[in-house]
């Protein structure tokens, strides 16, 4: 392997210990809810795998596929399926903790989304930009709004509310990000990143002496 090589290599694995070492690597999950069936109630369907468990959340799935959704008033924003509120506002639990959440909504009344931390303490929240935007309501609002909170620390719960009634709104694509703790380097790894910044730091003298 030549020294140029080498120092190239070297300077990747140095900026990657510089990414782990001064912060966290955040990934991004996203649901369309399209794995699910027509009038399916959501709820621990997501908790295995992502970590996720829905209150008063109901699939509805398209009229074109034969399903229940007005998508002429409510267009999923992709695919086929969207949740609705059912019965009440929809209640979102993370565990473990989220730092960002947000979803493309189309509702009949104002929305109001609040961010809850672990110990039921308001973060913050997010609301609608109009009273309503479903396609026949005429307010001059396009459906499939994204709204969404992120920079308030970690999200255990979020609270999604419209009609106290429910059936006031549409919830396509939630996506919501998890700060993932940098792991510690095994000392063999140090050893690693210490020839690596060796390796650098005499390749710069040496350009130096030379210029």
């Amino acid at each position: 392997m030549s020294d140029i090589v080498r120092f190239r290599n070297c300077s990747w694995v140095a900026a990657l210990f510089v990414l782990l070492l001064h912060g966290g690597v955040a990934f991004a999950d996203i649901m369309n809810f399209d794995s699910l069936s027509d009038l399916e109630s959501v709820t621990t369907q997501y908790q295995p795998t992502l970590g996720v468990v829905f209150q008063n959340a109901i699939v509805l799935k398209s009229g074109a596929v034969g399903g229940s959704l007005n998508e002429l008033d409510f267009p999923p924003h992709s695919d086929f399926n969207v949740i609705f509120d059912n019965g009440g506002p929809i209640i979102i639990d993370f565990a473990p903790a989220v730092v960002s959440i947000s979803g493309f909504f189309t509702y009949n009344t104002a929305l109001l989304m609040q961010a809850f931390g672990a110990s039921h303490n308001l973060l913050g929240s997010a609301g609608s930009g109009c009273a309503s935007n479903f396609v026949s309501a005429g307010s001059g609002c396009t459906p499939n709004e994204a709204i969404g909170i992120a920079g308030l620390g970690d999200i255990a719960e979020v609270i999604v509310t419209g009609d106290a009634a429910g059936f006031s709104f549409a919830l396509d694509d939630l996506t919501f990000d998890r700060s993932v703790e940098a792991p510690v380097p095994e000392p063999a790894s140090f050893v690693l990143l210490i020839s690596c910044v060796t390796l650098v730091e005499t390749a710069r003298r040496l350009k130096r002496s030379r210029t």
